[in-house]
């Protein structure tokens, strides 16, 4: 019976050390990657964000230009092509190169 109680107190004291342990440095190092991994997610959420309104952007200037241009062909008003092919840098955030505009019964407009 002595023997017993002595595995018992000993299994005992072994399983309250491995809960102390576990609780202060398993689960200390288990939130640390939690963390860890949430900001890792957060920030790939926050550049598909980013790069969603980039995205938009760039289609605004795209259909603002649609807008412009439809205008355009319809007047033939020279202020389009000063506010909108003298800006070289929107131009290049609209990812243009090259404006051909055609209309059917009208001559070629090249810009």
């Amino acid at each position: 019976m002595k023997l017993f109680r002595i595995v018992l107190v000993a299994n005992l004291i072994l399983v309250l050390f491995l809960y102390i342990f576990s609780k202060a440095y398993l689960l200390k190092n288990f939130v640390n990657t939690e963390i860890d991994n949430t900001h890792t997610t957060t920030n790939v959420v926050l550049n598909y964000i980013q790069w969603e309104l980039s995205n938009l952007n760039a289609m605004n200037v795209d259909y603002a230009r649609w807008d412009e241009t439809y205008k355009y062909l319809e007047d033939r008003n020279n202020d389009y092509i000063k506010s909108n092919f003298d800006d070289t840098t929107s131009m290049v955030r609209a990812r243009i190169d090259l404006g051909n505009f055609f209309q059917f019964g009208r001559p070629v407009r090249v810009s």
